[in-house]
């Protein structure tokens, strides 16, 4: 993924739900996290995690090999932030933009099944706080 054509972070076998925080001053990344939501467990870390993160903070989700599949357990969270994934089927993706606390501050792409995921996986370009910020 970049950010204004900077890496910030690389896929590598990082499957499941990937999120990012970012500064919203200088437009870098301060934390990531992987959640691998392919098993039990992982997407109930995610949920805790979502809670305990500040309001207002810009969060980048990002997807990898078939995220949905144990994600349940997580999906009030999500939807909180305004990524409403609950319709995201077997070996499909999502991506987001979103600011805690604000959701209609959301910018989501999702595809819902792996047809639609093979044609066009979940990309998305943002604009941050009058930063033209392209997420890829």
């Amino acid at each position: 993924m970049r950010i204004n054509g900077v890496l910030v972070w690389h896929a590598c076998r990082k499957d499941g739900v990937n999120i990012l925080l970012m500064d919203l001053s200088t437009c870098t990344v301060t934390e990531s996290r992987h959640f691998s939501t392919q098993r039990q467990g992982p997407a109930d870390e995610l949920r805790e995690y979502l809670e305990l993160v500040d309001n207002v903070t810009l969060l980048i989700g990002v997807t990898v090999n078939d995220p949905a599949l144990e994600l349940s357990p997580a999906l009030q969270a999500l939807q909180t932030l305004g990524v409403s994934v609950s319709d995201v089927g077997s070996k499909a993706s999502f991506a987001f933009v979103a600011q805690k606390g604000i959701p209609q501050n959301v910018l989501l792409k999702k595809t819902l099944d792996n047809g639609q995921c093979q044609q066009n996986e979940a990309r998305l370009d943002a604009t941050v706080a009058g930063i033209s910020t392209v997420v890829t």
